[in-house]
């Protein structure tokens, strides 16, 4: 069942339109390209982002973790500068039982290639410890780090030999203390390249990676492993109905220790990938495949298991214009028989990741297409995929992106990705979000550690320009309709309210939004 929420049930004559609110917008960035790969949110109540940052003086980037408190107000910047000060990246975080926060990524080494590199940090981001690992002088990546059920580090990625040029699939265990348990490494016998993009700790006990594996083209794989040695427990390798290219990204799994793993296959009627969903016993044995094909690329970033014991995965799908192919922005839920239960879609964009809320209602983050740019988004549906609001994080430029998105105790939401720079290019970005309900349009302008505060009005609101507009109560409800210029408001109760502008004056350019808080 697709749900397509552009266009929403009309209250008397005009559509309702939701919105969610924006309480923060932090940006970091330097004279360049700046970006956030991971987000967490710690047991200290604080805000931990892994990104790639701009230094100024090389002109490389720096690995950089950013740490934030909820009102969005910057706490301590790290950054690791590696010992060539050229190139280094943070992709995963994670804040462990023990109190300290671990970052993983790559930094060129002395031969200008990449190691793979875990960071240690306390929470006042004071270093405790880095370590490198570099296996045969070539290119080495981490992707995803997690902190195992056992107090132990697991990081996963890929290293290569530079005599083969062939990449092997990596896990490696650390203790926290940053000394190396174990390496473990995946790679069939050709100069194919074999990726481990993340991780998992089962309900058994048990470690768990997906990515892709290549005896000729890439497999959809999954590998399972003893936390202790790295001992295989078993090998999971699909290949698709296409013969081609398959990759797993992301898996979760049930309380029953079935593991759900997802990404993308090459489609044998397609020529295209498809969107790919595989269930899978604790014991590595296939219990069905879903598969959802759009005209061109699609794909699942993110899966995870739902608190109504239901699957939800965040991507994007593609569809046909009549004049282009272009993507939307996609929620996808299934049981765990891998039957659809509904598939969200926002046009036109892309989902990267997805969280549930404190509320038991969904997040997701990603970018949709305005105009010729692209803007932050967030949508929020219930777990039936009812949209609840949409919320655009407007910047002038390009390219603008949430990546990574994560629910606080707090009950608020935290997403991070990039957004452009007035006078930069690209900088990091996090977005603070209420899970309540508003008008449906784009957010304020950018605020930095500061909550969007309403507009207090009492008696006569004076409503500035042309255009019609409509003033609807915290539901939705039209209450009445105004004009341009002073409108008598006494005959409305007190309380919250929105100006919602009809978005029929305004072609594409969609609704424009204002709150406002009526008192007597």
């Amino acid at each position: 069942m697709i749900r397509d929420f552009r266009l929403l049930p009309l209250v008397l004559g005009l559509p309702l339109l939701v919105i969610g609110q924006e309480l923060w917008r932090y940006t970091y960035g330097a004279p360049g390209t700046d970006n956030a790969g991971e987000i967490a949110y710690g047991p200290d109540g604080n805000i931990y982002v892994a990104a790639s940052c701009l230094d100024t003086s090389s002109r490389t980037w720096d690995f950089t973790v950013i740490s934030l408190d909820t009102e969005g107000d910057e706490r301590w910047v790290y950054r690791y500068d590696g010992p060539m000060q050229r190139t280094d990246e943070a992709r995963g975080i994670v804040c462990g039982s023990d109190g300290y926060i671990y970052a993983a990524g790559y930094s060129e080494d002395s031969m200008t290639l990449y190691d793979i590199t875990v960071v240690c940090l306390d929470t006042s981001g004071t270093e405790r410890w880095v370590y490198r690992y570099d296996w045969r002088d070539d290119h080495d990546e981490a992707y995803d780090i997690i902190y195992g059920g056992d107090g132990n580090l697991y990081v996963t990625g890929w290293v290569q030999d530079r005599n083969t040029s062939g990449m092997d699939l990596s896990v490696i265990s650390l203790d926290t203390a940053g000394n190396e348990r174990w390496v473990y490494r995946f790679g069939d016998q050709d100069s194919q390249p074999d990726h481990g993009l993340e991780l998992g700790w089962g309900p058994d006990g048990n470690l768990y990676v997906v990515g892709m594996t290549s005896p000729l083209t890439w497999d959809f794989t999954v590998i399972s492993l003893t936390p202790d040695s790295a001992r295989e427990r078993w090998i999971y390798r699909y290949n698709g109905p296409g013969d081609y290219h398959d990759g797993a990204r992301t898996l979760t799994f049930d309380p029953d220790g079935n593991v759900y793993a997802a990404g993308e296959s090459w489609g044998g009627d397609t020529l295209w990938y498809d969107i790919v969903v595989i269930g899978l016993t604790d014991s590595g044995t296939e219990r069905w495949v879903y598969r959802q094909a759009g005209p061109k690329d699609d794909v699942i970033e993110h899966i995870m298991w739902g608190p109504d014991q239901q699957l939800y995965a965040a991507g994007y799908i593609t569809h046909d214009t009549g004049g282009s192919v272009v993507r939307d922005f996609e929620i996808l839920s299934l049981d765990t028989a891998g039957t659809e239960r509904w598939t969200y879609r926002e046009f036109y964009g892309s989902s990267y990741d997805i969280a549930c809320g404190t509320d038991q209602n969904l997040y997701a983050t990603g970018l949709t297409t305005h105009h010729t740019y692209t803007e932050f988004t967030v949508v929020s549906t219930d777990l039936s995929g009812n949209e609840r609001w949409v919320c655009r994080c407007p910047r002038a430029g390009d390219v603008n992106s949430g990546r990574a998105i994560v629910a606080g105790t707090d009950g608020n939401i935290y997403t991070a990705g990039y957004m452009f720079g007035l006078s930069t290019q690209l900088d990091v970005a996090v977005v603070g979000l209420s899970p309540t309900v508003g008008l449906r349009g784009r957010a304020g302008k950018p605020r930095s550690g500061r909550m969007m505060m309403p507009t207090l009005v009492r008696g006569a609101l004076r409503l500035p320009g042309i255009e019609p507009a409509s003033f609807f109560d915290i539901s939705g409800r039209r209450v009445m309709d105004l004009e341009a210029g002073l409108n008598d408001i006494r005959h409305v109760a007190p309380g919250v309210y929105f100006i919602g502008v009809d978005p029929r004056s305004q072609g594409s350019e969609g609704p424009r939004v204002r709150k406002v808080v009526i008192q007597k």
